[in-house]
């Protein structure tokens, strides 16, 4: 069983944390702050409540509620964080909104990551110096992969689960998008990643049986292939970078 927010530790590092990004998958909600350097990862619901209160939801990953708006809090650093229960985590922000995490007993359904310093920006491939969790390990081989394609833990920590599973797949579990790709290329932009996570990330895809590229997208597949093979084929860099954003933002699967 997992623990609960009360008892989880001390959340007061959080307080000052500016959010970047937010990105989706079906088992992920993933809250990017400091530039990508500190991630909340949200596995089940996330409640969101505006200061002048005209704005207020739930979103469910495992339910029907599956609105989010969350403009209003990008760019804004946290201003307080409160465990309200043990199972209800508030983040007010500096405009007053509130952002709560709900915590499901059940299974892992969030935890925070502060990727350390070093003579680079930090990237989650790299140490983690400060976490925090419900105490649950993932468990399911498709969470796991939903896992690598967000990279949303370290990689080598990924990497390390899915050795102890087999490498055989008789079906493929989660299928690799290109708002995966756009996801992972602008975390490199931004300096949140290196060039050299970037290509581990792509070759710990490449080749996986459980893992199904977007049906009929060869310019996926091409760039995941020049992405694990910079070597001989062609070496990232903030202007190719660039430039496979713009080809993988073209409408339609199997665009060139």
């Amino acid at each position: 069983m997992a623990n609960g927010f009360e008892t989880a530790g001390d959340f007061s590092r959080i307080v000052g944390w500016e959010l970047y990004q937010v990105t989706f998958d079906k088992y992920h909600v993933m809250f990017w702050f400091e530039n990508g350097h500190a991630l909340l990862n949200v596995a089940d619901r996330f409640s969101f409540r505006s200061a002048d209160g005209l704005v207020s939801y739930t979103y469910e990953l495992y339910g029907t509620s599956k609105k989010a708006d969350l403009d209003r809090i990008l760019r804004v650093a946290v201003k307080r964080v409160t465990a309200v229960s043990d199972r209800q985590l508030d983040l007010t922000f500096e405009n007053g909104d509130v952002l709560t995490v709900h915590d499901n007993p059940e299974f892992r359904s969030w935890w925070f990551y502060r990727y350390g310093p070093s003579s680079k920006p930090p990237q989650p491939s790299g140490t983690v110096v400060w976490e925090i969790d419900d105490g649950d390990p993932i468990e399911s081989r498709e969470e796991l992969l939903q896992v690598l394609l967000n990279l949303a833990v370290p990689l080598g920590d990924v990497q390390r689960w899915l050795e102890a599973l087999p490498w055989d797949s008789e079906s493929e579990l989660v299928v690799l998008g290109r708002e995966h790709v756009r996801s992972i290329l602008s975390r490199y932009l931004s300096g949140s990643l290196d060039s050299k996570t970037v290509e581990d990330w792509a070759n710990a895809i490449e080749g996986r049986e459980d893992i199904q590229l977007s049906a009929n997208d060869r310019l996926l597949a091409d760039v995941l292939h020049e992405l694990a093979n910079p070597a001989i084929t062609i070496e990232l860099t903030p202007a190719r970078a660039g430039v496979l954003l713009k080809g993988l933002r073209v409408s339609g699967a199997g665009s060139d």
